[in-house]
């Protein structure tokens, strides 16, 4: 049993309740050894940690995304397409559609449930689709913001309100995909599916430029400050990009927040965490080529600690998943799995990592991945948060929304074991006194409530003092 210190646990509690993203209840892993096929295996996001594997065969090189209740798994280099998945029915095969031949797609974003957008590396072109049909109804093109190849090569996307960003890598083909330049994010008007003017004082329409070459990883929203963060990787083995910091009402770049000389190598990927304050989470790649998770703070500009060390190539992907925890993909051999750590403190939860089908390469979880919300987005069908403060001594009460029928709920402790079942009441809330069902005071440490009805499961995770 994990306990923290008081004043990191009142930090957490401050933490948790600023800003706070919606809190994920499963893990999605895309799994591949670089052979022909991969696999998706799902997780418990939380005690007891249960793991399914290879629930879905999938492209050997693919990333997922979570949007209202299915799961869009986008193969990219040699698959060229898309593949919609439900995971409320065994991951059966919704359908699947092209993203054109040759395309290597690399992100998809959703501005409404009939409309999405899918970046291509291949094309200068990004296309609309339908995602309820998989037909393309529309092309925009980038075109204007490539390089001499006549290539943006198009990678991760976001979206802010109204507005889709697009990180445009801008490689050279002929020069081993070195970077020709700073990178640089296209904006689109979703409304009118055009390309917006980052600067009108200049000729042109322009893209906002960044201050470093090379944005790999995910394009993530800083819930505290508005502020969008893009990692630049430039070029590899060399430490001349970090982490951005991107306006994206004003459409400019910031600078870096913090650079791979602080870090300590490339970015590889990032994820942010409102349930910490100013972390941001790290992937990095050092002067040998051992990956390195690690934890910085924005406003320290380079404050960082390392949260797990690899040996080797070995780290992949890094998420946060709403609710305080760090998932982790380890693709080191013969201990290849998904691991996690507490946001706060950064200690594992559990010893050994959990093992998937095929070593784990990406994460997505099962809420909402736009960084911006969609008006009239329908909530969960359940969902259960702490009333007041996540962190308690005596009792704590919780908040249960979107329940039908019969509601059953449960403390569960960290390794799933179940403390006390509770009663839940007409108001939709429910408290636990911090005692075990045969009336003894629990010990201090993390907790999960977790209610189900014949729908859904929803947890909220409390500590105890």
């Amino acid at each position: 049993m994990r306990i923290r210190p008081l004043g990191l646990a009142l930090a957490a509690a401050a933490a948790l309740l600023a800003g706070r993203a919606p809190a994920a209840t499963r893990v999605f892993v895309t799994c591949t050894d670089y052979g022909v096929s991969g696999t998706l295996d799902d997780a418990l996001d939380g005690a007891p940690w249960t793991h399914n594997g290879s629930v879905a065969v999938i492209g050997s090189d693919a990333i997922s995304r979570y949007h209202e209740g299915l799961l869009y798994v986008v193969n990219r280099q040699g698959g060229d397409n898309i593949q919609v998945l439900d995971p409320a029915n065994s991951y059966h095969l919704v359908r699947q559609f092209s993203t054109g031949p040759g395309s290597n797609p690399q992100d998809i974003a959703f501005a409404s449930p009939t409309k999405a957008y899918v970046s291509r590396y291949e094309s200068a072109d990004v296309w609309i689709v339908n995602p309820q049909t998989g037909v393309h109804t529309g092309t925009i093109s980038l075109a204007g913001f490539a390089d001499a190849d006549g290539l943006p090569e198009m990678a991760r996307m976001a979206v802010v309100g109204r507005r889709l960003f697009v990180a445009l890598e801008l490689l050279d083909r002929a020069n081993f995909y070195a970077p020709t330049g700073p990178g640089k994010l296209a904006v689109i008007d979703m409304n009118a599916d055009t390309v917006m003017d980052a600067d009108p004082a200049a000729p042109g329409i322009q893209a906002i430029t960044l201050t470093g070459p090379n944005p790999t990883t995910q394009v993530e929203l800083d819930r505290r400050t508005g502020k969008l963060l893009v990692g630049e990787t430039g070029n590899y083995g060399v430490n001349d990009g970090g982490i951005e910091q991107v306006d994206p009402v004003g459409l400019s770049a910031l600078g870096f927040a913090v650079t791979e000389d602080s870090l300590g190598g490339d970015v590889l990927a990032i994820a942010s965490s409102s349930e910490s304050g100013d972390a941001c989470f790290a992937i990095i790649s050092d002067a040998g080529f051992n990956t390195a998770a690690v934890k910085t703070h924005l406003a320290l500009h380079g404050h960082t600690r390392i949260v797990r060390q690899g040996a080797g190539f070995v780290l992949s992907d890094i998420g946060v998943d709403g609710d305080g925890l760090i998932w982790l993909t380890d693709r080191t051999p013969g201990a290849a799995g998904l691991r996690a750590y507490d946001v706060v403190t950064d200690l594992p939860l559990f010893g050994p990592p959990i093992a998937t089908s095929l070593p784990p390469n990406g994460l997505a979880f099962d809420r909402e991945v736009a960084v911006g919300v969609r008006p009239g987005a329908a909530p969960p069908s359940l969902s259960v948060r702490a009333i007041g403060s996540n962190v308690f001594q005596g009792s704590v009460s919780f908040e249960i929304r979107g329940a039908s029928g019969s509601v059953t709920a449960r403390i569960l402790d960290i390794s799933g074991r179940t403390v006390r079942a509770l009663a839940v009441g007409a108001s939709g809330r429910v408290s636990w006194d911090g005692r075990t069902a045969s009336g003894q005071p629990s010990a201090a440490g993390v907790y999960w409530l977790q209610v189900e009805n014949a729908q859904r499961r929803a947890e909220a995770r409390v500590l105890r003092l």
